[in-house]
Parts: structure tokens; sequence; C-alpha cells
């Protein structure tokens, strides 16, 4: 007589055979950068150090953009001088339909030489798709893409989102010294550097747009973002700088910077200008409407927690 073997143990074991055969194909998988990538992730930005504080920066794409996709597409290079940066621009998309998922990246600002017009240079972490993916979350957390370190001028980065990814976009000027600024740069110039000879994965819940940008400003040792669950849900991730002191002042209300805050009116207004009067009109619609804040230390972040 033959043994009586239950189905459903039988289902069990062949689950359990599926699940152990995808873990180890995940951890043989090994990232790599000579994918055939979709245009607008092709080049990998990388800093040259040139001495002094003074960086080459290769490949900073400056493409323009309109609503069925990009115009002109530009892959450049620019120098500049670590100690210009002057202040930090943050930047919230969401989208999904739900307010807990948004994209997130940074501007820097530089002084202009001599007193001249300030610039801009943003840095937008991202899934690095090849030619025909679509972006998924669920997919993102099975090493579907590589990790890329995005550097483009204000102008790209702004006019993409609002004019080809029409969602609403909203932008804040962050409570932080010069100094800390001119950390943060120093440390995303060495993590792109990193990417470019050292591939990563993305990961929606460890690796995402919003915690790497947090990871990488806290690598200098301070707990300038502590811990949060915004690190995951990416479209809270202004109202917790909100409550660390990063936005507005002591007692300001977060929905009223917010509001403040909208772009997309601005950005389309302004998308057929250059790349220096785009930015300068970004600033006027946000400063306008700014609620004053102090500049915030990793010390003050931390005991709001």
């Amino acid at each position: 007589m033959r043994p009586y073997r239950s189905p459903l143990l039988v289902i069990l074991a062949v689950f359990v055979v599926v699940v152990l055969f995808a873990i180890l194909r995940l951890n043989l998988m090994q990232p790599r950068d000579d994918r055939n990538w979709e245009p607008e992730f092709a080049n990998l930005t990388t800093f040259e150090d040139l001495g002094g504080g003074r960086w080459r920066l290769n490949d900073l794409r400056h493409w323009t953009w309109n609503e069925s996709g990009p115009g002109q597409t530009i892959w450049g290079e620019r120098i500049i001088d670590e100690n210009a940066v002057s202040a930090l621009w943050y930047y919230v998309q969401p989208f999904g339909g739900w307010e807990g998922i948004a994209h997130t990246f940074l501007v820097f600002e530089l002084n202009g030489k001599d007193g001249g017009a300030a610039s801009y240079i943003g840095v937008s972490v991202e899934a690095r798709r090849q030619t025909g993916e679509v972006y998924s979350a669920l997919a993102g957390l099975f090493r579907a893409y590589e990790l890329t370190y995005l550097w483009a001028s204000e102008k790209d980065l702004l006019t993409r989102r609002v004019l080809y990814l029409p969602d609403e976009l909203y932008g804040y000027r962050l409570n932080v010294p010069p100094q800390t600024a001119r950390a943060a740069l120093r440390h995303f110039i060495a993590r792109t550097n990193e990417l470019a000879t050292r591939p990563r994965f993305y990961n929606t819940l460890f690796s995402n747009c919003t915690n790497e940008l947090a990871k990488t400003v806290n690598d200098g040792g301070g707990d300038f973002i502590p811990y949060h669950y915004s690190f995951v849900l990416t479209g809270y991730a202004d109202r917790y700088l909100h409550r660390l002191g990063y936005l507005g002042g002591p007692d300001s209300d977060f929905a009223a910077i917010r509001s403040a805050g909208h772009l997309n009116a601005i950005v389309r207004a302004n998308a057929g200008a250059g790349e220096m009067a785009f930015s300068r009109a970004i600033r006027a619609g946000l400063e306008a409407a700014a609620v004053p804040g102090r500049q915030v230390s990793a010390d003050d972040a931390v005991s709001r927690r």
C-alpha cells in the first residue's frame, strides 16, 4: 500500500521550494551599470575633484520637457564650488492617488561669483529603469532596478515632474545653515562617485528616494534626520521635516506651509524661460509665500523626535 500524502502537505512543500528558489535567485543577482537604460537614466554622473572645494560635475542632465516627454536631451558638465553653497531646497511630489507615497529630491543653491546670479543643481535618487520598464513599488522590493543618483538642473527636474508627470509638486527651503548644506553636498558627491564604480540595487523599503537622502545627509555623524516611518511612507516626509523644525517657524501650521509651496502653476508659467530665469521665478514664488523659520541643528532635530 502506498503511503498517504496529504494534498495540503504537498502544496506546502512546493510553496517552500518555490520561496527558497526565489530567495536564492535574488541573492545571486548582481547590480550592473551596463544595461540598456531608458535614455533619461543612460548617463551616470561623476564628480572630479579640482581641489579647494571645486568639482567638475560630469554628465549633468539638463533636458527640456513637455506633456509628451523630453524635448532637447542635453548632457553637459559644470564646475561647482562647494564653498558657494548657500541653501538647500526640498521638493515632494505625491503620486499614485495616495498622499503617503511620493517622490522627493533636493536642490542646492550656489551663490554666483562676485555677487552674480545664483545657480541651482539638483539630485534625485531614482530607480534606474531599463528600456521599456515601468516603475513598480512592488518590483522595487525584489532587485528589479539599480539605484542611481541623478544630477540635473532644477528646471529639468521640476518641469519633468509637472509637465510630463502631472501630479502636484511642493517645494520648501530647508532651515539649515550653509555649512550643513555644504557638508550634505560633499556626502552626496561621495555616494555618487561610489555608485559609478560599485552599483547597488534600488529597494522600495530600504534604498528609496527619501531614505537615501536622509542617510546621505546623516553621513557626517550628526543625527540630523532620525529614522521615521516617512522613510518608507515617503509622502509624509515633509510633515516630518516640519516637526523637526526644518520647514517654517516653531509655531507654523504645516498646511499653510504646504499650500504656499505648491508649485504647479509657477512651473507651467515659466517652463519656457531659461534655466536661471526659471529658478528665479521659483524662488520668487516660494519666498513670497514662505513662513519664516530659524536654522536647525542636529541636536534640535533629535529633541523634536
